[in-house]
C-alpha cells in the first residue's frame, strides 16, 4: 500500500498540503517512507533535509531533540484544527509519546479569530428553523470565546433566561472528516513502514481520536453529557451544572444556562468576596474524585476556564465536550494503582500497571519494579499531603513509554484530570491533599466490590455469560479431536515482515528482469546489424545498432533514475 492509494482522489489535494508542510519543517523523510514522494512530485533533495534528532549543534545533545519536537508542534499548528485537536489529545499520552514531545504539545492553543455574526446567524437559523431575532430577545453579536470547531455567544431567551450558545463553524465538519480519513490512512501506512508504529498502533489511537472528535462535532452529545453530570450531582448543593435548553439545541447549536461567576483560579476575586479557599479546594477535589471513583464519568478538561465559582462559593462546571468514562473493571484497576502509589508499594504499582496496560513481549519486570521503587523512594518520608501524586503518576506513565506498556486512552484522560486538579487545589490551598480525600472513596468502592454479596452477584453474572459457551464446549472439543484424527487440523502462522520482504524482492526481480531486457536489446540489435551487412539487404540500410543502443540507453537511464530516487542504489 502506498501514500497515493488514499480512499479518494479528493484526498490528494489535502494530502499534498500535508506533505508540503512536513517537507517545509524538515520531515520529508516521513513522506518518503510513506511512499508519497513520486505521486506528490516532491524533489528528492527536500526529503532528506532534516531528521528529528539531527540538530544538536552548540546546544548539546538535548538541544537537537528539543528543536525536533518544536518542529512537530509547528507542523501541527500549520495543519489546522483537526491536527491541533490530535496534538492536544497526544499531550495526555506520555505512555505513547516521549515526555519532551508531551511538553511541546501542551503549548498547542485552540484559539482562532472569530467568524462574522452573519455566518453565525445563518447556522442558527438553519439548525433551529427560525431567524435569530425570532428565537431570542437578545443575541450578542460578539463572541465570548472562539475556537477552531465553534464559538460561544451570550443571549437571552424570550422567557428572559440568560443562555450561552455554542455555534459550530460552517463547513468545519467536512474539513475535519477529510482530515480524519487521511489520518486513518496514514496511520495504517505507518504501521507497515515504521517499527515504532507497529508497536504503538497509531491506527488505534487515530480511531479513538476520530470517534472522540466526531462526537464533539455533534453538540447533542455534549448536551447529553451535561444532563448526566446534572443527574450525578442532583443531590449535591455544592456543585452546579448548567441546564440544557433542548428546544434550542441541535447537532450544530448548543444552548446552555449562562452561569455568572469568577474563575476558580481568581484568588483575588475569591478573597474579595470572603469565600473560603480551603472549602473550595476541598469541594473541588471531592467532586472530581466522586466523578472518577463513584460515577465512572468525569470531566476530562477541568482547567480553570471550565470551573466557575458562584453564589457563596459553589462550584459550577462548564464545557462538557471532553469527558472520560471508566467501566467498573478499569475503575477498580485505576484505584488499585492510585492506592499503591499512595502506599508507596512498588510491587503493587507494577502489578496495577501491567493489569491496566497492553504489555509488549519480553518486558523486564524486575527492572521496571526497581525503576518504580526509585520514583517512590523520593516520597517515603513525606506525609501524604506533601506528595504530588499527579507528578508520581506522570512518572509512572513515562515508565510505561520506556517499557512499551500502552495504557487505555481513558486512563490518560484520568491522569490529565488529576494533574490539572492538583495544580488548581495547590493554588487555592496547599494544605489540602486531593489524595487524602480520594483514598477513603477508593477504599470504600473496593470494599463494596469485594463484599460477599457483590462477589456472589459477579459470579452469577459470569456463570450466565459463559453458560452458552460451556454448553457447546464438549462439541467443540470433539470437533477439534476429529480434525486431528483425520489430519485436517491446520495452524496459521503469520510472518509480519513477510509482505515487506516480498515487496522488496519483487522490486529487485523486476529490476533484474528489466536489466536483462535492456541487455537483450543491446546484444540483439548488434547481432542483427552484423548479419544484415551484406549487399542488397534491406536491413543494411537501417541503423539497427544505433537504434538498439539508443533504446537501451534510454531504458537504462530510466532504470538508474528510478533506483536512485528510491534511495536503494
Amino acid at each position: 500500500m502506498h501514500f497515493y492509494l488514499l480512499r479518494s482522489a479528493r484526498h490528494l489535494g489535502r494530502a499534498r498540503q500535508i506533505a508540503n508542510v512536513l517537507v517545509k519543517h524538515g520531515f520529508g523523510f516521513v513522506v518518503d517512507r510513506l511512499g508519497g514522494a513520486s505521486i506528490l512530485s516532491i524533489p528528492r533533495r527536500a526529503l532528506r533535509r532534516k531528521s528529528l534528532r539531527g540538530e544538536g549543534g552548540a546546544g548539546g545533545p538535548g538541544a537537537g531533540e528539543k528543536a525536533g519536537w518544536e518542529r512537530v508542534r509547528l507542523v501541527i499548528e500549520e495543519l489546522g484544527p483537526t491536527f491541533i485537536k490530535l496534538g492536544q489529545l497526544l499531550s495526555t499520552r506520555p505512555d505513547v509519546i516521549p515526555r519532551g514531545l508531551v511538553a511541546e504539545l501542551m503549548k498547542l492553543q485552540d484559539e482562532v479569530s472569530p467568524i462574522s455574526y452573519s455566518e453565525i446567524a445563518t447556522v442558527v437559523a438553519s439548525e433551529l428553523g427560525s431567524k435569530v431575532e425570532d428565537l431570542f430577545m437578545f443575541f450578542d453579536p460578539d463572541p465570548i470565546a472562539a475556537a477552531s470547531i465553534g464559538q460561544v455567544h451570550r443571549a437571552i431567551l424570550k422567557t428572559g433566561e440568560e443562555v450561552a450558545i455554542k455555534v459550530q463553524r460552517p463547513g468545519i465538519e467536512r474539513i475535519v472528516q477529510l482530515d480524519l480519513e487521511i489520518l486513518e490512512d496514514i496511520a495504517q501506512l505507518a504501521e507497515g513502514r515504521f517499527t515504532w508504529a507497529e508497536l504503538y498502533k497509531p491506527s488505534t489511537i487515530v480511531r479513538e481520536f476520530a470517534d472522540t472528535l466526531r462526537r464533539e462535532l455533534d453538540y447533542t452529545t455534549e448536551a447529553h453529557n451535561a444532563d448526566v453530570f446534572a443527574r450525578n450531582f442532583a443531590n449535591d448543593p455544592s456543585v452546579r451544572i448548567p441546564k440544557v435548553f433542548w428546544e434550542f439545541t441541535s447537532r450544530k447549536v448548543l444552548t446552555l444556562e449562562y452561569i455568572r461567576g469568577i474563575k476558580v483560579n481568581d484568588l483575588q476575586g475569591i478573597d474579595a468576596r470572603g469565600w473560603s479557599r480551603h472549602k473550595i479546594a476541598e469541594n473541588l477535589a471531592r467532586s472530581m474524585f466522586k466523578q472518577i471513583i463513584v460515577d465512572g464519568f468525569f470531566h476530562a478538561d477541568p482547567h480553570p476556564g471550565n470551573i466557575t465559582i458562584v453564589g457563596d462559593g459553589t462550584l459550577a462546571f462548564v464545557d462538557f465536550g471532553m469527558v472520560g468514562r471508566l467501566d467498573e473493571e478499569t475503575r477498580g484497576k485505576a484505584i488499585n494503582l492510585l492506592l499503591a502509589i499512595v502506599g508507596r508499594r512498588a510491587s503493587e504499582v507494577v502489578k496495577a500497571m501491567l493489569d491496566l496496560g497492553v504489555v509488549s513481549p519480553g518486558i523486564d519486570i524486575k527492572q521496571l519494579e526497581l525503576d518504580v521503587r526509585d520514583i517512590l523512594q523520593r516520597y517515603y518520608d513525606l506525609p501524604l499531603n506533601k506528595i504530588n501524586v499527579g507528578e508520581v503518576i506522570e512518572s509512572t506513565m513515562d515508565l510505561s513509554f520506556r517499557y512499551r506498556i500502552r495504557m487505555p486512552s481513558n486512563l490518560a484522560l484520568l491522569v490529565k484530570s488529576i494533574v490539572t486538579l492538583e495544580g488548581i487545589v495547590n493554588q487555592l490551598d496547599p494544605s489540602v491533599s486531593p489524595m487524602e480525600i480520594a483514598e477513603p472513596l477508593g477504599r470504600q468502592l473496593l470494599r463494596e466490590k469485594y463484599a460477599p454479596e457483590a462477589l456472589a452477584r459477579s459470579f452469577v453474572r459470569g456463570l450466565v455469560s459463559y453458560a452458552g459457551d460451556l454448553m457447546i464446549l464438549p462439541e467443540k472439543i470433539i470437533s477439534v479431536l476429529n480434525l486431528m484424527q483425520e489430519g485436517e487440523l491446520k495452524l496459521k502462522h503469520e510472518y509480519r515482515e513477510l509482505e515487506r520482504a516480498l515487496s522488496k524482492l519483487t522490486i529487485a526481480f523486476d529490476r533484474l528482469s528489466f536489466s536483462i531486457v535492456v541487455a537483450g536489446i543491446l546484444v540483439g540489435s548488434a547481432l542483427v546489424a552484423q548479419r544484415s551487412t551484406g549487399a542488397g539487404s534491406i536491413l543494411a540500410k537501417l541503423p539497427l545498432a544505433e537504434l538498439g543502443l539508443g533504446v537501451a540507453a534510454v531504458l537504462g537511464i530510466w532504470l538508474l533514475i528510478s533506483i536512485t530516487r528510491s534511495g536503494r542504489l
